[in-house]
């Protein structure tokens, strides 16, 4: 969860940043016309981003040792556990 909600953090601004770069303007959901090209870039996002599953799934995977032993073992003890 937390690899996921700390890519998804810096993907969205850097995405929106790039695209006033692009462009030279903000995306506006108040405009139909706008919400077709929002559609269309966040469908062509989401198929590029694709391609970084692989990476987040094995950050996830070599980050489980650290969280297992810094948060899970402190805050999530049962009631066999000392």
């Amino acid at each position: 969860v937390g690899t996921e909600l700390i890519f998804w953090a810096v993907a969205l601004p850097v995405v929106v940043a790039s695209y006033h770069t692009s462009t030279g303007e903000w995306l506006n959901f108040t405009d139909p016309e706008e919400r077709g090209k929002i559609l269309g870039l966040s469908a062509g996002f989401v198929t590029a981003i694709r391609l970084a599953v692989p990476l987040r799934l094995g950050l996830a995977l070599f980050l489980t040792p650290f969280v297992r032993e810094n948060f899970t073992n402190k805050f999530l003890k049962g009631d066999g556990d000392k």
